[in-house]
């Protein structure tokens, strides 16, 4: 074992010593501590945590709420009905079918008229004058049906057209929405990529900062001796390097109590 060692410490101002020349000193006992600096990048450390949680909510809140944004347009692709004109088809079916009976009976009386008219026998002018007016009602019932089904079909094609314009209208909604989802899923990209650069920044920063707080730890005594000289070598920035002379002759070993 020698009889002399020389300790180099890096300090940052002459507090950091924690012993003087004379001073006898064990095995265990501090000899350097940079506890102000070592504070101080502690509470930077804890800061920057603080801040990575925080980024990290931030992450997940802007997640869920691109989610919401992306179901909810799949949720507005379709929110009309599917058209059916059935009703309006069956009624001009029906409204056809009408029209073909009613011209089959105006066709029976003008025969019906025709034959009386070859008879002879009295009051023909009278009944012929009453198959008339039921051939006048006929034909009247006749426009009629012609007049519904000229309805019917005007209103199948009232609804086709109203249909188109709803559904040109309900198009030209649903591609203002995805534009408009499009717009904020855009600037929750752009904000969950500065969230993602400074997430990125603040975890450099804490790396730098635990590699530097490694390095201002307490430095203890690995032998008892005395404290003959203490020499300052270099300056480099804040840190100072000091040199500090231990005799170890005669150690007994001893160590300091724990503080």
């Amino acid at each position: 074992m020698p009889d002399a060692i020389k300790i180099r410490v890096q300090i940052s101002s002459a507090d950091d010593l924690r012993v003087k020349a004379g001073q006898k000193i064990r095995r265990g006992d501090v000899i350097a501590d940079r506890r102000r600096e070592r504070e101080l990048l502690e509470k930077q450390i804890l800061r920057l945590r603080e801040q990575r949680a925080a980024i990290l909510f931030s992450i997940k809140r802007l997640d869920n709420l691109s989610q919401t944004k992306e179901e909810s347009l799949r949720l507005e692709q379709a929110t009309m009905p599917a058209s059916d004109f059935s009703a309006s088809v069956a009624e001009i079916k029906r409204a056809e079918n009408n029209l073909s009976l009613s011209a089959s009976l105006v066709e029976k009386q003008k025969v019906k008229i025709e034959k009386l008219k070859t008879l002879r026998f009295e009051n023909l002018e009278t009944i012929l004058s009453h198959e008339q007016v039921k051939l006048d009602e006929l034909l009247a019932r006749q426009a009629e049906m012609r007049d519904s089904l000229e309805l019917a079909k005007a209103q199948l094609s009232t609804t086709k057209a109203t249909r188109a314009y709803l559904e040109q209208k309900d198009r030209l909604e649903i591609e203002k929405q995805k534009f408009s989802v499009s717009e904020a899923m855009q600037n929750l990209e752009i904000q969950q990529a500065q969230l993602q650069a400074n997430l990125q920044s603040i975890e450099k920063q804490t790396i730098d900062l635990e590699q530097q707080l490694a390095r201002v730890e307490a430095v203890r005594a690995s032998f008892a001796g005395t404290v003959e000289k203490i020499t300052w070598e270099t300056q480099t920035n804040d840190e100072i390097s000091v040199v500090i002379f231990v005799d170890v002759a005669g150690d007994d070993g001893g160590e300091s109590p724990k503080l």
